[in-house]
């Protein structure tokens, strides 16, 4: 089944005229190769299955009998606790960072994750024009490494949260390189890009067509993250889309949101939260996707919509973001 997750993941980074049939989405959704930040790779007892996983925060139960005194209080169970693996990944780790209550991100080794696949790797002429850097970093569990880039303790406690705790016994699965864990290695920097079209029949890529997809850049490597979950704003007349990345370069959560439409024609684009604030968008008109607008914009704040003008200040169109409750319905707002 790896073969067949590989060679659907890049399908979807490869334009719809370039294929002999276009892949199914919901198969992929299904079998989870969007690779985003490793939730959804999951390990199937000696199959890869997938898995887009919530943890669960384990509380202790208040004691009875009255208020006990103050050091000796139970946290309050409505507070997500740190776990202490991750207290202690802060407290060992050279360079560790904790960017939430319950988070911490850990420099990584330098290197692409060892879980991405060699056809991941990407030399220069799988890239059509320049790459763009987004100012932001991508993030992936600590099990998405071998084992002997972290310490043993590390890397061998986060496989055991991965299968006690994160595990579907319904589906005999559990993820890989989850980030819910709690520990987040910076796996790098994030570029916009657009990959060359590849003719997966012929085995060979397609001279001037390219579909945009986000890399992740770490030492002397580029390499794959994810193509947009649908690129049909490249199509004639066709509606603006976004896309999203999680973020923690700042030190706290943020959300990266990536837009595309058809044609040139934007020349500001207001990323518009739900408190009114206003943050403008950074544009690329033609120079990462030929004849088509790229724009984004990090936001540490809920996104209302995105608005896009002409430079004559004419709404081009107003992007209201749809709301969502699962890893799929989230890919393209």
């Amino acid at each position: 089944m790896n073969n067949q997750i590989e060679h659907l993941e890049h399908d979807l980074s490869t334009p719809r005229s370039e294929l002999l049939g276009r892949p199914d989405l919901d198969t992929i959704h299904t079998l989870g190769r969007r690779r985003r930040t490793g939730r959804r790779t999951a390990v199937a007892f000696g199959s890869v299955l997938a898995a887009s996983v919530i943890a669960t925060v384990a509380v202790t139960g208040l004691q009875g009998g009255g208020p006990a005194p103050r050091d000796a209080q139970v946290a309050d169970p409505s507070t997500p606790q740190m776990r202490f693996l991750v207290k202690r990944a802060l407290e060992e780790v050279p360079g560790a960072v904790q960017v939430s209550p319950t988070e911490v991100v850990v420099p990584g080794p330098g290197t692409p994750p060892s879980f991405v696949g060699s056809d991941d790797i990407l030399g220069p002429e799988r890239f059509e024009g320049k790459t763009i850097g987004l100012g932001v970093h991508n993030y992936v569990g600590v099990t998405m490494y071998d084992h002997n880039e972290f310490p043993a303790w590390l890397h061998d406690g986060v496989a055991k949260i991965e299968r006690d705790e994160l595990g579907d016994p319904d589906q005999n699965s559990y993820p890989v390189g989850s980030t819910e864990t709690g520990v987040l290695v910076d796996a790098g920097s994030v570029e916009l890009a657009c990959m060359t079209a590849w003719d997966w029949n012929e085995d060979k890529q397609v001279p001037g067509k390219c579909s945009p997809a986000l890399v992740g850049h770490v030492g002397d490597e580029r390499y794959y993250m994810w193509g947009m979950g649908s690129d049909d704003f490249l199509e004639s007349g066709s509606k603006m889309e976004l896309f999203t990345s999680d973020n923690y370069t700042s030190g706290a959560h943020s959300i990266m949101w990536v837009g595309g439409m058809d044609g040139t024609d934007v020349t500001r684009v207001d990323y518009v939260a739900t408190d009114g604030t206003i943050v403008d968008g950074t544009i690329s008109s033609d120079a990462i996707v030929p004849d088509e607008t790229m724009f984004w914009a990090e936001m540490d704040r809920p996104l209302a919509k995105v608005v896009a003008y002409d430079a004559d200040g004419t709404v081009l169109e107003s992007h209201e973001i749809k709301p969502c409750d699962s890893g799929t319905d989230c890919e393209v707002r």
